[in-house]
């Protein structure tokens, strides 16, 4: 996909998990900012993935870039062949940015640790050589990125039910006032249990009445 210009103040990296039309990225249109959805060796190869998972996540990249393009945004779409010389992201993005005159560098935070480690180091190369950077949620979660680590204390063991009830508070999920909705915050216990043979027959006869009555109104309706 080409692009329409020869500069860009500001290259924006959409990973292929990040397809999220609804970002605020996209709220403001902007020719000064060139959005790039890539196709990469590293990401289809860094792990063994099924060959349908790495297609269905090149198709919706294409046709993410092609919204976004449709939509009135500048995009650099580059398909697998396109990027096959490149042994990893950094050397793209030092390509598209050299290509392109970009003095600013911005990404969403990736989903992975193994990404987010990668570009935090490559974002601090590139202040380094006076290009600016800025990382931003992904809005994938409701809890923003910067905000983990005053729930995650390194070292220190954390039960995710914990977690959980504290992000219900924060958020007002299920909650009636400060005390979960239905009295209990979970219903776990319950949820181990194993059927016995008389709930078995109960829950097999209430299906059965019920199919009956479905298809007895279903005549009557005829």
């Amino acid at each position: 996909m080409n692009v329409s210009q020869s500069s860009y103040k500001t290259l924006r990296l959409i990973l292929g998990d990040q397809l999220n039309a609804d970002h605020s990225w996209f709220k403001t249109k902007d020719d000064k900012v060139l959005y790039i959805i890539a196709e990469l060796t590293q990401e289809a190869t860094y792990t063994k993935h099924h060959i349908q998972k790495i297609c269905a996540f090149f198709s919706a990249m294409s046709q993410f870039a092609a919204a976004l393009t449709k939509a009135g945004h500048q995009v650099l779409h580059l398909t697998l062949d396109e990027t096959s010389n490149y042994k990893n992201i950094e050397g793209l993005l030092d390509e598209v940015i050299n290509k392109y005159k970009v003095s600013n560098f911005e990404h969403q935070y990736p989903d992975e640790y193994r990404l987010h480690k990668q570009l935090e180091a490559y974002t601090e190369a590139l202040n380094a050589l006076s290009i600016t950077s800025m990382a931003y949620d992904s809005e994938h979660f409701l809890l923003p990125f910067t905000d983990i680590k005053q729930h995650f204390k390194q070292g220190k063991h954390q039960k995710m039910e914990f977690f959980y009830r504290r992000m219900r508070k924060q958020f007002s999920i299920l909650m009636d006032s400060d005390q979960p909705l239905g009295g209990q915050w979970n219903y776990d216990k319950d949820n181990r249990k194993k059927l016995n043979k008389k709930d078995i027959e109960q829950k097999t006869n209430n299906f059965v009445t019920g199919q009956l009555l479905r298809n007895q109104n279903n005549r009557q309706t005829q």
